[in-house]
C-alpha cells in the first residue's frame, strides 16, 4: 500500500502543472486503513493561483487528512448503526488483528457524518408539531 500510493505521488509529481503548483516539500503521513497501518512520505504544493497549500496525492484519493482512511472510517460507521460505538470498535479489532479505533473514535466520527437538515426539511419538520 505504502509503494502504491508513493507512486501515485511520485506520478502526480511528474505530471502536475508546474506552472500553477510549486514543491515545496515532503511531509510524512501517517493513517489507519483496512490493511493496517501504512506511514507514507508525500510531497506538499503551493498552488499558485490560489495561494492555497495542498497535498496533490490527498486531493486524487480524497483523503481529507484525519488518521484513518475514508474505507475504514466509512466500515466503523457502518457497524455503528448496525449495533453499537463499542461493538463496531471491537469488530474493527478483530477484523484487523490490533485496535485501530476506539469507540469514542466511532462515536465521533457518526457524529461528524451525521446530516444537517436543510432549511426546508427544517420547515417541513416543524409544520408537523
Amino acid at each position: 500500500m505504502t509503494e502504491v500510493l508513493q507512486d501515485v505521488d511520485k506520478q502526480l509529481a511528474e505530471n502536475r502543472d508546474k506552472k500553477r503548483f510549486e514543491l515545496k516539500e515532503n511531509k510524512w503521513c501517517q493513517q489507519e486503513t483496512l490493511f493496517g497501518f501504512v506511514e507514507i512520505q508525500r510531497r506538499y504544493y503551493r498552488d499558485r493561483e490560489t495561494g492555497q497549500y495542498v497535498f496533490l496525492l490527498d486531493q486524487t484519493i480524497q483523503f481529507n487528512g484525519g488518521g484513518f482512511s475514508p474505507n475504514l472510517e466509512k466500515m466503523a460507521l457502518e457497524m455503528a448503526t448496525q449495533g453499537s460505538y463499542r461493538k463496531a470498535s471491537h469488530a474493527l479489532k478483530q477484523f484487523l488483528g490490533y485496535s485501530v479505533m476506539s469507540h469514542e473514535s466511532v462515536r465521533q466520527r457518526v457524529l461528524a457524518a451525521q446530516s444537517v437538515p436543510s432549511p426546508s426539511e427544517k420547515r417541513h419538520n416543524a409544520s408537523c408539531l
